[in-house]
């Protein structure tokens, strides 16, 4: 069983860095990660993969420094005029990397302030946003506790009525949303690119349809977007025959196949017309010599129907289980507009 413990040691940007002034000495520099969420715990099953997953928070402070002088200093972190670590570090090639678990979040971090050795002393301004709404399923029933992951680690548990939040220091790549009965009833509902610029309210679906790799690029005539569709109900059905991911994947029937009239893209809740529709073939690898590629979709939003905001894809399909027609949904969500300028 995999264990995946907040540490987020190296997620910090900048790692290259060496300033120097203008006579050649080197400028110390520090970055401050803060994870303010509580702890928690929460198990996955990936039957797909034959995988299970532990995923658990710790809330953290993980201070990365650069253009420090070489050898053993001692870093202090302080938060409202109270020291809440002291230790030894250790550094090499001018860099170090620390990251100070603490027994709980923060309260209402503005600054944290940070002192290494004997000259460096830095008040560092925090800039916490908040991810909250409320998760269910496509029927309107609330999923109980719901467990949001972040790409880099930090991990959030819901409550019995579908209420969650997350709190962010930074842009997070991807945000997955997940119900206990992951892989076996549902997949989950993926957020890309989350920058928020302020605390934001987001009420999220999950059903049997994953919108996957989601993303959008501005172009000539409007804006691109991209998403590959992925369906429990073909995947479960081939896990019961294969062994191997990419055994599975090798069936083209694993795949969905949707229509222009099975997609509807939302900004900010209001749903914009499709001018064009495209489905390619996405490499994903190759099985006996030769190559495996699944159905992906680029969709065409022409300038005049464009708005700034929150991107919602929302997919459905239908999908035969011996006498049965099951019918599928799912969306996702791409932020990666709202804090361009």
């Amino acid at each position: 069983m995999n264990t995946l413990k907040v540490f987020l040691i190296g997620v910090i940007v900048l790692m290259g860095v060496n300033m120097t002034n203008a006579f050649g000495k080197r400028i110390p520099q520090v970055e401050i990660f803060l994870n303010n969420n509580p702890k928690c715990s929460a198990e996955l099953e990936n039957l797909a993969k034959g995988e299970k997953w532990k995923l658990v928070n710790i809330p953290s402070i993980t201070v990365k420094g650069s253009n420090f002088d070489n050898g053993n200093m001692t870093m202090t972190v302080i938060f409202k005029d109270k020291i809440i670590a002291k230790v030894e570090i250790n550094i090499v090639d001018h860099n170090f990397i620390e990251t100070i678990e603490l027994s709980s979040p923060l309260e209402n971090p503005k600054w944290i302030e940070v002192k290494v050795g004997t000259t460096f002393h830095e008040k560092i301004p925090v800039k916490l946003k908040r991810l909250y709404g409320v998760v269910t399923y496509f029927d309107g029933t609330p999923v109980s506790y719901p467990i949001i992951s972040t790409g880099e680690g930090m991990v959030s548990v819901g409550d019995e009525k579908g209420n969650f939040e997350i709190f962010l220091c930074r842009k997070e790549k991807s945000i997955g949303i997940f119900e206990k009965n992951y892989s076996k009833s549902t997949l989950e509902c993926w957020l890309y690119d989350v920058d928020l610029t302020e605390d934001t309210k987001l009420n999220v679906r999950i059903d049997k349809l994953e919108v996957y790799e989601l993303g959008a690029w501005p172009a000539t005539t409007g804006i691109y977007i991209h998403f590959i569709p992925m369906s429990l109900t073909r995947i479960s059905e081939l896990t019961m025959k294969e062994t191997s991911e990419i055994n599975i994947a090798n069936h083209q029937e694993a795949w969905p196949h949707l229509r222009k009239n099975d997609i509807k893209v939302f900004i900010d809740e209001k749903e914009i017309p499709i001018s064009t529709f495209n489905e390619y073939d996405d490499f994903i690898g190759e099985y006996n010599g030769k190559k495996v590629t699944r159905p992906g979709y680029i969709l065409g939003i022409a300038w005049k129907n464009w708005e700034k905001g929150i991107i919602k894809v929302e997919i459905k399909h239908r999908v035969k289980l011996g006498e049965k027609e099951i019918l599928e949904k799912g969306e996702g969500y791409f932020f990666g507009f709202i804090s361009d300028e």
